[in-house]
């Protein structure tokens, strides 16, 4: 996923990086010359799709846990008053749009979703191995993308420079 706007340009989404390239920046310099071989051009039938920053970031959606095999969310979730008499939980998850630049895209973003569903406070979704981050992860699908994605780019905001300089401490 990449920030549309600034110096990234709708004509760059045919671009997808590759390998090494794909490599986090931490703000050192990248010889481009480097990375040649490290992207492929993607097809014109395979068209970009488009989700308003606004719509996607911040989202908050309710999911389902089973609990009944964790001893620890179950006791979280009686905590909360969130436990159901079939031993599912009802909890909700917030999605984050995050800028992470990589070592030949600066305009690329994740999209992560933090949930609370331990004792051990929130947590972030990374990858659909568990039951329960499948169903996280179906629900921020089926209710917030597949509601605001578009084959339309229905607005492209300069970004001053201000705002895309990469900042260290």
């Amino acid at each position: 996923m990449n920030l549309l706007g600034g110096n990234f340009v709708k004509d760059d989404i045919k671009f997808r990086t590759r390998h090494d390239g794909n490599d986090d920046w931490e703000g050192e310099p990248v010889l481009l010359s480097e990375y040649n071989n490290l992207y492929e051009v993607l097809a014109e039938d395979n068209p970009p799709i488009y989700f308003g920053l606004s719509r996607i970031h911040n989202r908050t959606v309710p999911y389902q846990m089973d609990v009944s095999g964790n001893k620890e969310a179950k006791k979280f979730a009686q905590a909360c008053g969130k436990l159901m008499a079939n031993n599912r939980s009802d909890l909700m998850a917030t999605t984050v749009v995050k800028h992470a630049p990589t070592k030949m895209n600066y305009w690329h973003v994740i999209l992560d979703i933090k949930t609370t569903n331990t004792s051990e406070g929130e947590r972030s979704v990374r990858a659909a191995k568990s039951t329960w981050q499948k169903e996280v992860c179906s629900s921020v699908l089926g209710q917030i993308l597949v509601v605001e994605a578009s084959p339309i780019l229905r607005l492209n905001s300069n970004i001053t420079k201000q705002y895309y300089y990469k900042l260290f401490a």
